[in-house]
């Protein structure tokens, strides 16, 4: 998975509605806002804090997950699989332990 947009520079060069002049784009593919530069709402991105702030178009105030921005930087293993497979090793074991529950839980009540 390339990296669309260089989290380092904005192609902005004025604050806009919040006056922070931190922009971000929507890197998650799935996300309806996915492709759009929102301004931040908060100070820089920490890694304590899971959700980065923004203003909607109709001025409420709004949050989306860092990991759904170009604010961090990109899972190792996807950039190395080139987006040909999105669940790790740590994600794959997570659902063959959830698919064995599952299944237990079928026998039981069978």
């Amino acid at each position: 998975m390339s990296r669309a947009f260089n989290r380092w520079k904005s192609r902005r060069t004025t604050p806009g509605r919040s006056g922070s002049g931190d922009f971000f784009h929507v890197i998650h593919p799935f996300h309806p806002l996915a492709g759009q530069e929102l301004e931040r709402a908060s100070g820089p991105p920490q890694e304590s804090h899971r959700r980065v702030f923004f203003h909607t178009a109709d001025g409420r105030l709004s949050s989306i997950p860092l990991t759904f921005t170009d604010l961090v930087e990109p899972d190792p293993f996807v950039v190395v699989s080139e987006g040909r497979a999105w669940m790790g090793i740590k994600d794959l074991l997570r659902l063959a332990q959830f698919v064995d529950e599952l299944d237990r839980e079928r026998r039981e009540n069978v």
